[in-house]
């Protein structure tokens, strides 16, 4: 049976017999990555997935590792958390949505980005695109009609040029 402590950030896999086959434990915390042997602190983890040892993709797959794998997975080394999109800065440029939360419309006014075209798009949790405005950038404000978007979290994205801001917004009932 496979076992997913969330809080603790472990995931362990024991027999019927109360036996433990191995156990892992999240290395990543809210801090970046845990030294090997480092008491983990805010490692939260989801879920995780059993897969029998006859599953098709593991076929000709190799499932041990000559060393502790926390130390030389350099591509993880390189990465950054972040725990917010809400930026309202890039360089010169100056972004500004009200009301936040809305329900029947958003306002973007923006100032110092190029006079190129802009694009807008409201996306949802899922990444999907739900709203999508372009327009030449000429009085510098959007006025975007949200009333037919579900209450809930989206993402705000702002394009023009090299430029790309992002923003959370809510809406409400």
């Amino acid at each position: 049976m496979l076992f997913c402590d969330g809080p603790a950030g472990t995931f362990k896999e024991i027999t019927e017999s109360g036996t433990t086959l191995w156990e892992f434990i999240n290395p990543v915390s809210a801090a970046g990555i845990l030294t090997q042997g480092t008491t983990p602190f805010s490692n939260n983890v989801f879920r995780c997935t059993f897969y029998p040892s006859s599953y098709s993709g593991f076929n000709n797959q190799l499932f041990s590792s000559p060393t502790i794998i926390e130390n030389s997975n350099s591509v993880s080394s390189t990465c950054t958390l972040s725990t917010t999109i809400d930026e309202e800065i890039l360089g010169e440029e100056t972004i500004f949505v009200y009301p936040n939360p809305a329900n029947e419309f958003i306002n973007v006014e923006f100032s110092g980005l190029s006079d190129e075209n802009m694009s807008i798009e409201i996306t949802d949790v899922f990444g999907k695109v739900v709203q999508k405005e372009i327009s030449k950038n000429e009085n510098q404000m959007f006025n975007l009609n949200v009333s037919s978007l579900a209450a809930g979290y989206y993402v705000l994205k702002i394009s023009s040029g090299n430029s790309v801001i992002q923003k959370k917004i809510i809406i409400s009932e």
